[in-house]
């Protein structure tokens, strides 16, 4: 069932109560509409799992209220779905449960989207760098601003790159990931750096995620692909690497991926409409 487990009314009790005591993440959307996602500030949940009231840091939008909604969120890095009605009530909107209750089992080596949500880089040691962010791209989306974004992101991306200078030493380059496996990655890249990839890698590289710095081993090149060119931006090619499986990675990325996807990806919930359709 495309990845949707059933689960029982305790364990969803148990998982929404976690939720509430930590301040988390709600959204709640109508079908094939946009989702909207609430911080809860308070709330309260029975034990049959029947009611959910809460109270979000933003008002819940009035025409979800008297509908159908689809409700999901992610605890401890599980992605959870139900669907019920959401009514106004005097202590605030209440979510009446269907009674079906879903857990999002997580396919094998899932990639984690990177780019442009996520601040991602892979440090490689190459001799005689020049202390440069050209390989450190961020783009701002709308046009009218988007020299003087640039100009902003590229004084970003300097910072990044010496202050990860500073902590783990010169030679080291950040190059910005676009999407990341635990066995594999893709980055963006200058010309000036092809030559580099191209070559046998035979030294240990460093993924940067989370603040959390973590060795992967036995990179081999797979592709190099020459990006579309804008006039106004710098030339770029994307590059793809595989390396030894990391257990490690793999942890943080699962993780990662319910947060962006739940956050940035609606393709999971239009999946989750699917079960009461089919």
């Amino acid at each position: 069932m495309n990845g949707f487990v059933e689960i029982n009314t305790k364990e969803i009790y148990l998982k929404i109560k976690g939720l509430l005591d930590e301040k988390g993440l709600i959204k709640l959307w109508k079908k094939s509409q946009k989702n909207h996602v609430y911080r809860i500030k308070s709330g309260f949940v029975e034990q049959s799992a029947q009611e959910l009231v809460l109270f979000s840091e933003d008002e819940v939008d009035a025409k979800l209220i008297g509908d159908v909604v689809f409700m999901s969120f992610v605890f401890r890095g599980v992605n959870y779905f139900s669907r019920g009605t959401l009514s106004e009530c005097p202590e605030g909107p209440k979510f009446i449960f269907e009674q079906k209750f879903y857990r999002y089992e997580k396919r094998k080596n899932e990639r984690l989207l990177a780019y442009p949500h996520l601040e991602i880089f892979l440090l490689a040691e190459i001799e005689d760098e020049i202390l440069q962010p050209d390989n450190v791209v961020f783009l701002s989306k709308e046009k009218e601003e988007k020299k003087k974004k640039l100009e902003e992101d590229q004084e970003k991306a300097l910072k990044i790159l010496k202050k990860i200078q500073s902590e783990l030493g010169d030679g080291l380059s950040p190059f910005r990931v676009i999407d990341l496996s635990s066995k594999g990655v893709s980055l963006k890249s200058s010309k000036r750096y092809l030559d580099f990839f191209k070559k046998k890698l035979s030294q240990n590289f460093t993924v940067l995620i989370d603040g959390q710095l973590i060795t992967v081993n036995n990179l081999n090149l797979v592709y190099i692909v020459d990006l579309f060119k804008r006039a106004d931006e710098p030339h770029q090619y994307k590059i793809g690497l595989e390396f030894d499986e990391c257990e490690k990675l793999e942890k943080i990325i699962n993780e990662k991926i319910d947060e962006s996807n739940f956050l940035y990806d609606v393709t999971r919930d239009k999946e989750f409409e699917t079960i009461f359709t089919s």
